[in-house]
């Protein structure tokens, strides 16, 4: 008998494999990023960039200046006068969005303990007075997300306002401040009360204020932070209201300049800036021209290079230059009426000359220089040809000249600060000691006057997300230069990207289908690869619509409306042109998706607004008053498209006097919704002064018991206004014929959590049941459910074998209506997250062995599938059996991992083997070769 030896052949995973694939699909995702044109300003370290006008800090002692930071603004908030003294923030168009305002406001537990924490109630009786609620930083600057708006209506934000001034000149500045954000700017924004006597809010709470003032600097968008960007061309807008009734609404006419109102406030604006800038910009008044420069003297009228001349005259605080005989000179503004400047290297004796935003002066005697000698260290740098994202080997040139008249004394040290996106990989030149690490070069050989030094060449590699446009900055010190105004230089430089932005050759065009035909949608575009597309039914993203060409098969009514693609690579995104589809009922009619309509009007027309319909003027349903409430028709909303003589509104009066009967007293609609989901409604109304602010919107699926939903709030009286209501996530009102939903007039207690037990209005006005509540345009909507086609199964999973420790996948395919929904079962219980038309196990165990299947279902049913059955085996290690020897053969069955190869190999000597059978598992082995064989050896080899 011969031994036979057996081989366990571990088969290779494939988690490298796996790895590696998962870093492609990040870097994929990574290169469909794209950066918006306007970034959002939410971050405590936007909010104060300006500095601290009152030095107000964090201490709950301090009861006159305690600063508040948030996200949103800043504050120096005022426990003694109930109310910020100042507001301060930031405002791009990225924090403008479609946040809903909140209708409440909130006591701000924030504040210290030992501070008032003024409540919404101290605010009762204001509008007997007519003032308001008036917000420093306003609600629509931060409309980017509810939860930063919500934080600006704690009342540590409000000031007693006049409502002329709030609603009037106050909004009106704010709206265009928002436009000049939309318009390319960024805006640093600080404002507040000013001129605090006795005057209090009815409670006693906050003091009201004489004036209110506001300041802001306008900054073109671009690279950098905002302050960086600010220069003495820099528009600042200030304004100082009377905050009193009456006042004009036309903010021009309030125009003044941050000066006056330092006065006023015994604040000090734009500490953050430059002493020089800063001077000038709390000079300017907008849209005037300051007072030109007069009456200019200077002391010393003598002195050498460096020497400090005392300048003087008036309206000095706007100035921008001063020249010594035509060569330009350090100065510092320290008083409208004093600038102290320096002479400069290189000037001679002549005339000095002061230029400010409202114009030059130059003085009629001389200044005479008295020469000197001096060392003046100059630096440039210098980039050559294009940097690329991805590039190496770029470099920056840097030449150290020393333009005085003396020679360089003691080392002269050169550090090059590189922008984020480029690293150095090289620094150095002739006679200059290099630090790599440190990019700094240094040198002790003395420089003489009007010579350079050998330039220093460093190297660069630009990363492949390098930013567009970055700023080299290099600095020369030491040498004893005595003139630091030229030691530091910056190369601006553009970064081409290696991508080209996504561009629309073909748009998709518009077409006309008939219900249950296919409408299909092409676009051709170019651009850097890999193109992502993303398509767009009336705006909102279609599901899995992110090809190059979008079909939407059996389409029906409401399919109709505006197709559109977004086409995005890593340079950029590119939105296509909107294609109608027009989809037509061969029965009559266009695509719609209106289920009943209210206009109100007369049918037929006669041309009498007191005169009108309760019939719906498209669909069907009914209308009917609850809660005793009278009707008329009034003149109706201005989207009404009938003619103007014929727009009839409707409505209702006699309420519940004040106090009874909540949600009580209103309108009903009663529409089936049969053949529709996705419900929506939408209607305008209008408020007589009089009238409850606040209603109630209920619903109903039985057609008896009706059930609140949200709260519909008024924000003025005498003219319409559009409600709402997206009824989306209540499946319960589709397809309903007994659907119907109610609006009642409600008290604020109930509607805010919060308020008088009773009806509030929006106008100063008491409330009375004899208000009216009128209605126009009530319009309910929702999209046709399509007819559905029950999920088959065309493919089952199969069932598999497989080896421990290496990765199995089953996968089945259906068909039936979209969308399909899996989800796989294992031994008949449901897998987690296993709802994918295939099943991907990786790393298999013995354990988990068993029956695999899958039910998919839709909206008109569901089909499970057979069962799968996975084998695994812990091996791949075959067994031999029934091994014989006849003499003149052998032969033996091998057993290993059903339907997995292995082979059968032969040796004389257990070092040399060759195969001599291959076959699936298993399978019977005879070998007729061992007649003289001395000795003879067999082993079984798995085959991966």
């Amino acid at each position: 008998m011969y031994p036979l030896t057996k081989y366990l052949i571990v088969a290779p995973t494939r988690n490298s494999f796996a790895r590696y694939l998962y870093a492609v699909v990040v870097l994929t995702t990574a290169l469909f990023s794209a950066a918006l044109p306007a970034r959002a300003t939410i971050g405590v370290s936007f909010q104060m960039q300006l500095g601290n006008p009152s030095n107000a800090t964090a201490d709950s002692n301090n009861h006159n200046h305690y600063l508040i930071q948030r996200t949103v603004e800043a504050l120096d908030y005022s426990d003694n006068l109930g109310q910020p003294v100042w507001a301060s923030w930031d405002l791009t168009s990225g924090d403008v969005g479609n946040a809903t305002r909140l209708t409440t406001y909130i006591t701000d537990t924030n504040l210290p303990s030992n501070f008032y924490r003024l409540i919404d109630n101290d605010y009762n009786g204001v509008g007997a007075i007519n003032y308001n609620r008036g917000h420093l930083c306003p609600s629509e600057d931060r409309t980017d997300t509810d939860a930063n708006n919500d934080m600006l209506f704690f009342l540590s934000n409000i000031m007693p306002q006049a409502a002329d001034n709030n609603q009037g000149v106050w909004g009106n500045f704010e709206g265009d401040c928002r436009t000049l954000a939309n318009s390319g700017n960024e805006l640093l924004i600080i404002c507040g009360p000013s001129g605090f006597g006795t005057n209090r809010i009815p409670s006693g709470k906050a003091v009201i204020a004489d004036y209110t003032w506001k300041v802001a600097v306008v900054v073109p968008l671009g690279a950098g932070t905002a302050l960086s960007r600010i220069t003495t061309a820099t528009r600042v807008i200030c304004l100082k209201i009377p905050n009193s009734n009456g006042v004009s609404s036309v903010w021009q006419n309030y125009v003044t300049s941050a000066k006056q109102i330092q006065v006023d406030t015994g604040f000090t604006f734009f500490t953050a800036l430059p002493s020089n800038l800063a001077w000038v910009l709390r000079s300017k008044i907008d849209g005037q021209t300051p007072a030109a420069p007069a009456n200019i003297g200077f002391s010393p009228t003598t002195g050498a290079t460096n020497t400090s001349v005392v300048i003087t005259g008036t309206n000095l605080d706007s100035t921008t230059n001063i020249t010594f005989n035509g060569i330009s000179a350090a100065f510092t503004i320290n008083s409208p009426g004093q600038v102290t400047a320096t002479v400069p290297f290189g000037a001679t004796s002549g005339h000095v000359s002061v230029a400010t935003l409202g114009g030059t002066s130059t003085t009629s005697s001389n200044f005479t220089v008295t020469g000197s000698s001096i060392v003046d260290l100059a630096v440039t740098t210098t980039h050559t040809g294009s940097f690329i994202q991805g590039d190496t080997g770029d470099t920056y040139i840097i030449v150290v000249t020393n333009v005085g008249t003396a020679a360089t004394v003691g080392t002269v040290t050169v550090v090059d600060t590189l922008p984020a996106g480029l690293t150095a990989t090289a620094i150095g030149g002739s006679g200059w000691t290099a630090n790599l690490g440190t990019l700094t070069c240094t040198r002790s050989d003395s420089l003489t006057g009007n010579a350079s030094y050998p330039p220093i060449t460093v190297t660069v590699n630009v990363s492949g997300s390098a930013p567009a446009s970055v700023t080299n900055t290099v600095t020369v010190s030491g040498g004893g230069d005595a003139n630091s105004a030229n030691n530091t230089a910056t190369d601006p430089t553009t970064i081409n990207s290696t991508a080209t932005s996504p561009t629309i050759a073909s748009q998709p065009q518009p077409q006309t289908v008939n219900v249950g035909q296919t409408a299909t949608f092409d676009v051709t575009a170019n651009g850097t690869a890999p193109l992502g597309y993303q398509w767009l039914f009336n705006g909102s993203s279609i599901a899995g619509a992110s090809l190059s060409s979008y079909s939407r098969s059996n389409v029906q009514l409401a399919d109709g409306g505006n197709y559109s693609v977004i086409v995005s690579n890593s340079a950029g995104t590119m939105i296509s042109s909107n294609a109608l589809l027009t989809v037509i009922n061969p029965g009559g009619g266009l695509s719609t998706n209106v289920i009943a309509q209210w206009n109100f009007n007369s049918n037929p027309s006669d041309t009498n607004t007191s005169t009108g319909s309760t019939v719906p003027s498209t669909g069907s349903g009914t209308l009917t008053l609850v809660g005793g409430t009278s009707q008329l028709f009034f003149g109706g909303a201005s989207d009404d498209p009938a003619l103007a003589n014929d727009n009839s509104g409707f409505s209702t009066a006699s309420y519940p006097a004040q106090g009874i009967g909540n949600k009580t007293a209103g309108v009903r609609f009663n529409i089936s919704t049969v053949g529709y989901q996705n419900i929506a409604l939408s209607w305008d109304q209008r408020l007589s002064g009089t009238a409850s602010k606040y209603f109630r919107f209920q619903y109903t699926i039985n057609g008896t018991d009706f059930i609140d939903y949200n709260l519909v709030t008024m924000t003025n009286n005498g003219a319409f206004e559009i409600k709402t209501n997206n009824l989306f996530s209540l499946s319960g009102v589709n397809n309903n014929p007994n659907f119907g939903f109610r609006i009642l007039a409600e008290f604020e207690s109930t509607a805010t959590g919060a308020g008088t037990a009773g009806y509030v209005t929006t106008s100063v006005s008491s409330y009375g049941g004899s208000g009216t509540v009128r209605f126009d345009m009530l319009t309910v909507s929702g999209s046709a459910i399509p007819s559905a086609t029950p999920p088959s199964i065309t493919a089952q999973p199969l069932s598999q074998t497989a080896i421990a420790g290496s990765n199995v996948t089953f996968s089945v395919t259906a068909s039936g209506t979209a969308p399909l929904v899996y989800q796989w079962k294992y031994n008949s219980g449901n897998i987690s997250g296993a709802t994918n038309s295939t099943l991907s196990l990786t790393n298999v165990t013995v354990a988990q062995a068993g029956n695999y299947s899958v039910v998919i279902t839709n909206s008109a049913g569901s089909a499970p599938s057979s069962n799968a059955v996975l084998s695994i085996y812990a091996t791949t290690a075959a067994t031999v059996s029934s091994f014989t020897y006849s003499g003149t053969q052998a032969q033996f069955n091998v057993t290993g991992v059903p339907n997995y190869s292995y082979a059968v190999q032969v040796s004389t000597n257990l070092i040399d083997w060759s195969s001599i059978k291959t076959n699936t598992s298993p399978f019977s082995f005879t070998d007729t070769n061992v007649v003289n064989s001395p000795s003879r050896f067999y082993r079984t080899v798995y085959l991966p």
